[in-house]
C-alpha cells in the first residue's frame, strides 16, 4: 500500500466526442499504472457521464458545475463539432470552462 495525493481530473464534453472521452480515460489510467505510486499522485478522471446526478431545481450545466466541475483540480475540455447538447444555446454550455479558468485565475 502506498499513500497518493488524488488529483480529480474533469473531462467535459459533448456527447459528439465519447470516443475521445474514453481515450482520455485510458490514458489516465495508463499514466496511473506507470506513475502513480512513483510520484505518490493518482489522477482521478471525473465527467458529467458517469459521476453527475440530475437536479430537478437546476439546469443541468450548472448541476455538473456544483457537482464535479468546482471540486476540479484539473479541466480537460474535448469538442468537435458540438459545444454542448442539441437545442442548447452556446453560451449555456460555454459556462463551465471560464468557470473554472477562473477559478485558477484567485
Amino acid at each position: 500500500m502506498y499513500g497518493a495525493r488524488v488529483v480529480k481530473v474533469m473531462i467535459a464534453s459533448p456527447g459528439d466526442v465519447a470516443t475521445e472521452r474514453a481515450i482520455i480515460r485510458d490514458v489516465i489510467h495508463e499514466w496511473n499504472t506507470i506513475h502513480s505510486e512513483d510520484r505518490a499522485v493518482v489522477l482521478m478522471p471525473v465527467g458529467w457521464e458517469t459521476n453527475a446526478r440530475p437536479a430537478t431545481d437546476e439546469r443541468p450545466q450548472d448541476s455538473i458545475n456544483r457537482q464535479l466541475l468546482n471540486a476540479a483540480d484539473v479541466l480537460v475540455a474535448v469538442f468537435w463539432t458540438r459545444l454542448g447538447p442539441r437545442g442548447a444555446s452556446s453560451a449555456a454550455c460555454r459556462s463551465a470552462h471560464p468557470t473554472r479558468v477562473s477559478m485558477w485565475r484567485t
